[in-house]
């Protein structure tokens, strides 16, 4: 008779914060260590696993002769080094590039201090998982993947054990733990029996044990249970194992495994939007990160500062800690929250300096102002021309104490007058002080462009007027938009002559919620929405705080270059908005700036843009993919941009930081705000949440503020434009008065793309060398042949992406080569010498074999 052969994971389920802040994750994390070496020590047979850096961090640190126990079992082969991750992750909401730094830096720790390198990822508790993450993984040596949620009632699977498979193709083993990651105390053995009979006899079983959620781990009473049990099943082949174990043993049948293609969703869709400000402050500094990487990576290649390493990691690691589950899904108890806002704010107040040092070293090399000039430069940080129109808000020496009102004239270097207009300082200083100008430029890749700013003495402007009683109409060369004064609405949309719109684009919809912070029990949120509506004018004023009654809609901004519209709204008086349509007068793209007084409780509002695509298919941004998504009224996540497609025409939305969605008949609603109780967690059997006889706070109550950019045309030129308009939008190109000294070192772009669509994730410095990190993704879904030059380097190539690739070079700037690596910066093949490019930045791409691949 063949045995059945049952793999039994040792574990435990530490949350390092949830119910509990840090420092009781520390306590717990090294008792039940201790526990287990020993446990170890006792029962000879006994292999335990355990993943997250950040633990094994925090043994070092607070109890480091334990670290030396756990070293020695190592050793012994009875502690396994799981995962290999810094933490379990939310898999949704970080960005591709995020993600591959949760993977490195708990590699790279792994293998710094116990010489391990884990090759199967386990993320038990994450809430979904993300297609993108295939791809990572496989780019990272990763062959097999554990998960837990979504469970089969959300999630029909062919089977437990199937091949996830891509966007790009590549696929891996994934195996759903069906028994779930933790036991109680005393009856694991109880629960393997269950377990077992409902297993399929073609696959081997898996089972993880240890008690959790908090700690604990296997104990004596469980393990002698096992003994037992072995006993009394001969026909079992009970191993204590490890998941590379297990995932060698299913390895054979990878042939016949039924293949997925689709994300791991959904589970806890309330999750998407729940703490929308730590979201917020998420995605910010990610942003902000990147960018600092990059500009820091071109100051230290051209000899103008050294690269900041320590600064870098502190904030990475900040970012990560943040990255947790339950975190950033925002699923965490008041005090953790601002805990993870405290860390937030560190790393993105590092990023900023990083950036401005970066910006000030860039700079330099400029000659000085001449007197009455006002410098204005501007850094495009992106490896490619950007057309785009720019803020910048400074402020003369003196203040202006004339009649007359200085008005700001701009000019570029070469003497050229620069549309330029003024709009609202945010300061409120009642004088002509404080200068906000918007105006639009033509930047270079990676360089820094110099405008002139000189103030003419002109009669005060006078305030925008709105003349028609029931609209705003605003037409340009491309769109015509109609906003209702007597709803506030979006009602006309039209570009190029079609119109995208139906009734009431940019409602903000209240729909009833629960306490829960999870949504662990809903997959929409469709049930009778209640709109804002117009303040009356008295209210109006009053929210204004202005002493005279004013018309909820009218122009506030309009000059040359854009018109700003106004709308006050309520909803039960409890709850404000004040909604921004800024309209430019030139492109396509439309901007909405929401400032939200949300005071609402087991509520969540919606922001809706019903389209005329009515049968339109969804899609998501998501890591490094382009998501299809279910257009049904579901709840869905997506992270910087949605885009409705009915051939040949498309409606897209960016967002600066929502996440959840849903889409049905063409109408777009986008997820702002929820207000369940902190860690608000449904139990079974339980009628309330939240205790009914006294008050408990709501997560996001009080101020928001929101910014997202419409645009529609032709579905192909949409597509290939979104993921860098996003860029552009998120991490728009930086604009400061500045005076420089003249007496810097002049710089050359680091790295130029030639290509309308590819996107550098990352340009950075390795980390165990002084060689550049450059990696590129192919967002379209077409193969591309893409020119990269290095103007500081003086060399060119040519690269190949296949649909949707992630691809990561080396280059070696002494020695004039690039190396194609994997994500976590190892070689992949040997280096190829670049081709000598000239220092022109025009255009001269290298010729291309169609048939060839990899690097020219």
């Amino acid at each position: 008779m063949e045995l059945r052969k049952v793999y039994l994971l040792a574990h435990t389920h530490i949350d390092p914060v949830w119910l509990w802040d840090w420092q009781e994750g520390v306590a717990v994390t090294l008792a039940t260590f201790r526990s287990v070496v020993e446990l170890c020590q006792l029962f000879p047979e006994l292999r335990f696993n355990q993943n997250e850096a950040l633990l094994y961090r925090w043994v070092e640190l607070y109890e480091p002769e334990l670290l030396q126990q756990i070293q020695a079992l190592l050793q012994r082969n009875q502690w396994h080094i799981a995962g290999g991750w810094y933490l379990q992750p939310d898999c949704n909401l970080p960005s591709g590039e995020a993600m591959i730094r949760q993977i490195m830096f708990g590699r790279r720790y792994f293998a710094r201090t116990f010489g391990i390198n884990p090759t199967v990822a386990l993320n038990v508790d994450s809430f979904g998982h993300s297609r993108g993450l295939v791809q990572i993984l496989a780019r990272s040596g990763y062959r097999a993947y554990i998960f837990c949620r979504p469970p089969h009632g959300w999630l029909k699977l062919p089977q437990s054990l199937f091949l996830w498979q891509g966007v790009d193709g590549s696929s891996i083993i994934a195996i759903r733990a069906d028994a779930h990651y933790n036991t109680p105390l005393g009856k694991a053995a109880e629960k393997l029996r269950a377990f077992v009979s409902s297993c399929p006899d073609s696959i081997p079983v898996l089972f993880f044990w240890g008690v959790g959620n908090h700690g604990g781990g296997p104990s004596a009473t469980d393990l002698q249970a096992f003994r037992k049990l072995q006993d009394e099943q001969p026909q079992w082949d009970l191993q204590h194992s490890t998941p590379e174990e297990y995932a060698a043993a299913v390895e054979p049948l990878r042939p016949s495994l039924p293949t997925f293609p689709q994300s791991l969703r959904p589970w806890a869709v309330g999750a998407y939007t729940t703490n929308i400000r730590l979201k917020q402050l998420y995605r910010r500094t990610e942003e902000r990160l990147l960018i600092a990487e990059m500009m820091a990576a071109s100051t230290f290649f051209q000899g103008l500062r050294p690269y900041p390493e320590e600064q870098l990691h502190q904030a990475w690691e900040d970012l990560l800690f943040c990255q947790f589950h339950d975190i950033l899904a925002g699923t965490c108890t008041e005090s953790v929250s601002h805990t993870a806002s405290q860390r937030l704010y560190r790393a993105l107040q590092i990023g900023d300096e990083l950036i401005f040092s970066s910006f000030a070293a860039l700079a330099a090399s400029h000659p000085r102002a001449a007197p009455g000039e006002f410098p204005i430069l501007v850094y495009n940080p992106h490896p490619y021309p950007v057309k785009t129109l720019l803020e910048c808000e400074f402020q003369p020496e003196e203040p202006n104490r004339s009649d007359l009102h200085a008005s700001p004239r701009l000019f570029s270097e070469t003497g050229e007058v620069i549309p330029c207009q003024e709009v609202r300082p945010e300061s409120n200083v009642p004088q002509d002080l404080r200068k906000h100008i918007l105006f639009r430029a033509v930047l270079q890749p990676q360089q820094m462009h110099r405008f002139i700013c000189r103030f003419a003495y002109v009669p005060p402007p006078s305030p925008p007027v709105t003349s028609e009683p029931n609209w705003i109409r605003v037409r340009t060369a491309e769109i015509e938009v109609w906003v209702s004064r007597l709803t506030g609405l979006l009602e006309r949309y039209r570009v190029l002559g079609r119109e995208y719109a139906r009734t009431g684009m940019a409602r903000l919809l209240v729909l009833p919620d629960d306490a829960d912070a999870w949504g662990m029990r809903v997959r929409h949120f469709r049930r009778k929405a209640r709109p804002f509506r117009l303040l009356p004018k008295t209210k109006a004023a009053w929210f204004a705080g202005l002493p005279e009654g004013i018309h909820p809609v009218r122009i506030v901004e309009s000059g040359e270059l854009c018109t700003t519209i106004e709308v006050l709204l309520h909803y039960r008086y409890r709850s404000f908005a004040c909604l921004h349509y800024i309209i430019p007068h030139e492109g396509t793209e439309i901007e909405l700036r929401l400032r939200l007084l949300w005071n609402e409780r087991d509520s969540l509002l919606k922001l809706a843009f019903p389209t005329r695509l009515i049968h339109a298919r969804l899609y998501g941004q998501s890591m490094f993919a382009a998501e299809e998504l279910p257009a049904n009224g579901s709840e869905q996540v997506a992270q910087r941009w949605i885009y409705l497609v009915e051939e040949p025409w498309a409606f897209s939305c960016i967002t600066d930081s929502t996440y959840g969605m849903d889409c049905r008949n063409g109408e777009l609603r986008l997820s702002l705000v929820r207000s369940p109780a902190y860690s608000g967690h449904p139990v079974s059997g339980r009628k309330h949440i939240v205790p009914p006889n006294r008050f408990t706070p709501r997560v996001d109550q009080g101020e928001h503020l929101f910014r997202f950019w419409l645009n529609a045309g032709e579905s192909s030129s949409r597509r290939q434009a979104l993921e860098r308009e996003s860029l552009l939008r998120l991490c728009p190109p930086l604009a400061y008065l500045f005076y420089p000294s003249g007496a810097g070192q002049p710089a050359q772009p680091l790295c130029v793309v030639d290509d309308p669509a590819v996107i550098v994730t990352a340009l950075k410095k390795t980390e165990s060398t002084n060689a550049l990190v450059l990696r590129l993704w192919e967002p379209t879904g077409q193969r591309r042949f893409c020119q990269l030059r290095f103007p500081a380097f003086g060399y060119c190539t040519t690269v190949e992406l296949a649909p949707f690739a992630i691809a990561t070079f080396i280059v070696e700037p002494q020695q004039g080569t690039i190396t194609e690596a994997g994500l976590l910066e190892q070689p992949l093949g040997l280096p190829r010498v670049m081709e000598p490019c000239p220092d022109t930045l025009t255009d001269q791409r290298s010729s291309v074999d169609p048939g060839s691949s990899g690097i020219r």
